[in-house]
């Protein structure tokens, strides 16, 4: 009968190989690790410094439209005071107008003349609430127009970042 060889004989070698094998495949997995780990790092900082760069964009225009929106309100706060001192000279002016009517009404010697003065009077009423409403509105819209300049030119800006 025919001897079979040992298996360790037989086998030594392919074990071997399959060490060797395996050995290898470790080391290129380390250096693919390595690598892997080298280009995530990377790939990380990238990505913090992107988002450093938009913070600071961001924090920019931020800054940017709070100062606009100051501007506006500053804007809006003059315009409100200037239109609080157009209406006391308008009631100063309405209670000087009575104060004469009253005089005049008292001077007068019939009432011919009363109602004379008091049909003027009412006309001339009636002229300088037209002349206040009208000098009202054109002051209302030209503060409204000024008001809003600072934050329509935000917006501009913004559209022209974003083209």
């Amino acid at each position: 009968m025919a001897r079979i060889p040992a298996p360790k004989t037989v086998a030594a070698k392919p074990v071997e190989k399959f060490i060797e094998t395996v050995k290898a495949d470790e080391s290129a997995a380390a250096a693919n690790f390595a690598e892997f780990g080298e280009t995530f790092r990377t790939s990380f900082e990238q990505g913090i410094a992107q988002t450093r760069t938009a913070y600071e964009k961001a924090k920019e225009a931020a800054e940017h439209n709070v100062t606009a929106v100051e501007a506006s309100f500053e804007t809006v706060k003059a315009g409100a005071a200037a239109l609080n001192e157009k209406s006391l000279d308008a009631v100063k002016s309405f209670f000087e107008a009575h104060v004469a009517f009253a005089k005049a009404a008292l001077g007068a010697k019939t009432m011919a003349d009363v109602a004379a003065l008091q049909s003027d009077f009412a006309r001339k009423q009636v002229e300088f609430f037209g002349a206040s409403v009208k000098d009202f509105g054109a002051h209302a819209q030209k503060v409204a127009v000024e008001a809003i300049e600072p934050i329509k030119a935000r917006v501009e800006a913004a559209f022209e970042i974003a083209a």
